[in-house]
Formats: structure tokens, sequence, C-alpha cells
């Protein structure tokens, strides 16, 4: 019961988010590929990103990439098979983004 909890306040904080991106930003076109991934994964943007940061499912921090070039791959060979969140920070430090990201 404890663990659907956690997962719930986890999903609402990061859709949360995202909604508030949406709303601050000009809609920024954000995706990432390839997805799934076994490796490695690369964000396509119009933004100046200036951190990517990954969360399992329950929220734990895994991993942040800082200064995000576009087309730079990022390499997520070291992390086990599952789901993730990838969070999208602007220059300005606002999340601009979450999306979803399938390690296979």
């Amino acid at each position: 019961m404890r663990y659907i909890i956690v997962i719930l306040i986890v999903l609402f904080s990061f859709g949360a988010q995202a909604q508030s991106a949406v709303s601050t930003s000009d809609n920024p076109v954000i995706s990432i590929y390839p997805n799934p991934t076994t490796s490695h994964f690369t964000v396509n943007h119009n933004e100046n990103i200036s951190k990517l940061e990954i969360f399992n499912i329950i929220g734990s921090h895994i991993l942040t990439f800082n200064d995000v070039e576009s087309n730079a791959r990022h390499d997520v060979s070291s992390l086990s098979n599952g789901l993730y969140l990838v969070r999208i920070t602007n220059d300005s430090g606002n999340v601009i983004a979450t999306k979803r990201l399938n390690k296979k």
C-alpha cells in the first residue's frame, strides 16, 4: 500500500511540473530517441537546456546530465532495464518537460 501512495505522489508531482512547464514556456518541441533504448539516448529540442535529471519510477534520483547540447548522446548503459522519468530543465532553471524513457 505504501508503494502505491509513493508512486501516486511521484506521478502527481511530475504531472504538476509538466503542466506548469507548458504554461510558462512557448510549448517547446522536445523528444527523446531512441526510446526504448539499450545504451544511450538523445534529446531533440529547440530550447536552451541546462540539465537532464533521470529518476526511477518511484522518484529516486538516478543520474544528472549538465550543459546539454542539442543532439548530444547521454549514456544510460549502466541503468537497469525499466521505466525512467527524464526531467528537462532550461537555462532559467524552469522544468520545461518530463519525458518517459524505457531502458531495455
